[in-house]
């Protein structure tokens, strides 16, 4: 039905329209709200409960289903059903030299920071990833099992990196 603000006793909405709301994120720096919406892109809403701005496809640079929002530093990362965006979180517009092209464009269900600043992208085809140190790497087997769909990923208070497949259960990477 969209999203709502605690006002007194009640709730009033916070989207002009009834949008399906996927994905939630607390901004790095000023504490705005990222809304991720299924077929209509991201809000921005302040903690007041009012809509500062809307970034649909075009200026997202990426599909406008959006499933999960994490962010690190200046950036925002956004995982959706047709790859991956990253937008700079003063400017909203996309971070200049990170090519996506390596996550390529399939479903990303989560996309998580880590407490080393690392991106982990859980994907559909192309496994468990991370992005670190300006490149992207892919995790695309767990001992002898294949990693091709990841669903959910985690940070334990050790920095342990858990992540859930498709058929073959949850795994740990300590790394």
């Amino acid at each position: 039905e969209g999203l709502f603000f605690q006002k007194g006793y009640g709730f009033v909405p916070v989207l002009s329209k009834k949008e399906n709301v996927t994905a939630l994120c607390v901004s790095p720096s000023d504490c705005n709200i990222w809304v991720g919406t299924l077929g209509n892109g991201v809000y921005l809403v302040d903690t007041e409960g009012h809509t500062i701005r809307h970034l649909q496809e075009r200026e997202m640079h990426a599909n406008g289903s959006v499933l999960s929002i994490a962010g690190s530093g200046e950036q925002v990362w956004l995982a959706t059903l047709g790859g991956v965006s990253v937008l700079n979180e003063k400017t909203l517009q996309p971070e200049k030299g990170i090519s996506l092209d390596q996550v390529g464009n399939n479903y990303v269900y989560k996309v998580l920071t880590d407490s080393k600043g690392r991106v982990w992208f859980a994907t559909d085809g192309k496994g468990l990833m991370v992005y670190e140190h300006g490149a992207f790497r892919a995790f695309d087997k767990a001992g002898e099992v294949a990693l091709r769909t990841i669903y959910s990923l985690v940070e334990d208070h050790r920095g342990n990196i858990w992540f859930s497949t498709a058929k073959d259960g949850v795994f740990c990477f300590d790394g």
